[in-house]
């Protein structure tokens, strides 16, 4: 299905490029990782005020990277509730072109997924769809028709509006300790039993070196494998969708030695048989592959390309000290202090 594009807009340059952020850490503030995001639930009802409407037409990607900056992500249809909730937001705005969701098809072109990796489990495809009538159509956007919202696979790359969300909590937690420590309070969440990182698969090929980049213009980076769990965690989101090797972080230094980002040493390794061969000290990228029931690990020339992982990077909260806390029972410091706690999402 092909559209007229109709008062297209240009993001500007300098919007996407700005992805470094800067903190600074005082006597009485504080940046700690937490589990989830403040947002909206799984499974709870979405509503109009959950979403945020893109009207500058850009690309899949450029869309996921504009909903980072809100603090949202690109929207996933789990259900039909969800499906009418986007139908109300397009006729209360008037919208009647398609707008992008974060909907995309797998590199062998049989699963669709979501940003988070998960499959659809819902459709609600308009007649003859997904055709891939262009032969790369492995984005999904949607549009208004009658009374529905109608789903259709696009070349990734043309323009369209977009749809951001609240980011979705995949658990129930609460705040369970404060520590005060001199001037800075700590604050500490009851952790789900969820993997901490989300996995993201790249819809096109690129070197390490731009996969590296298109990472960091999404707010996230190449995926780092530190333990056995993660590898597992990711092997299960590229089963059955990914069958040709992607880029993670790992590369080898000058030394010969493998590193993650930060020059940090890889101190678990899940190589293939006779890996790592390193032909004439050429292959210095860590790529990983689907093999039966794991991921394995494979070392390759970085000037080639290969589709890529990124990882989302736990959100992080701003605590501001002021006034009067009690701590709770158990957190290790019951004494009173001076302060009161603020959170922010950055």
């Amino acid at each position: 299905m092909v559209y007229n594009e109709i008062g297209q807009n240009k993001i500007q340059q300098s919007r996407l490029n700005e992805k470094k952020m800067s903190f600074v850490i005082r006597s009485d503030l504080l940046l700690l990782s937490v589990f989830c995001w403040s947002g909206i639930c799984n499974g709870a009802p979405a509503s109009v005020d959950d979403f945020y409407l893109g009207t500058e037409k850009v690309s899949r990607d450029d869309a996921v990277v504009l909903c980072q900056e809100r603090s949202m992500e690109l929207v996933s249809i789990q259900d039909s509730e969800k499906n009418e909730a986007i139908y109300e937001l397009l006729k209360k705005h008037d919208i009647n072109y398609p707008v992008w969701t974060s909907g995309y098809q797998s590199s062998n072109g049989s699963i669709w997924t979501w940003l988070n990796g998960g499959e659809f489990k819902y459709f609600n495809w308009g007649p003859g769809e997904p055709n891939s009538a262009r032969g790369n159509e492995s984005c999904l956007e949607v549009f208004k028709k009658n009374t529905e919202v109608l789903w259709n696979d696009q070349p990734c790359e043309d323009k369209r509006g977009f749809i951001c969300e609240k980011v979705q909590n995949e658990c129930e937690t609460e705040l369970v300790s404060v520590s005060v420590n001199e001037n800075v309070c700590s604050i500490s969440a009851s952790e789900p039993n969820i993997p901490a990182k989300k996995f993201y698969l790249s819809t096109q090929k690129a070197t390490y070196a731009q996969a590296l980049k298109s990472c960091s213009d999404m707010f996230m980076q190449l995926a780092e494998l530190r333990n056995e769990e993660e590898n597992n965690a990711l092997y299960k989101v590229m089963h059955g969708i990914a069958t040709t090797p992607y880029w993670t972080a790992g590369h080898r230094n000058p030394g010969g030695s493998w590193e993650w980002l930060n020059n940090e040493p890889i101190t678990y390794f899940n190589w293939r048989a006779g890996e790592p061969n390193s032909a004439s000290n050429v292959g210095a990228c860590l790529e990983v592959f689907v093999s039966d029931k794991t991921l394995l690990w494979n070392d390759q020339i970085c000037s080639d390309e290969r589709f890529f992982v990124c990882q989302k990077v736990d959100p992080v909260v701003q605590i501001a000290v002021k006034g009067k806390l009690t701590l709770p029972s158990g957190s290790g410091n019951n004494q009173e202090k001076d302060c009161s706690v603020v959170v922010k999402n950055l």
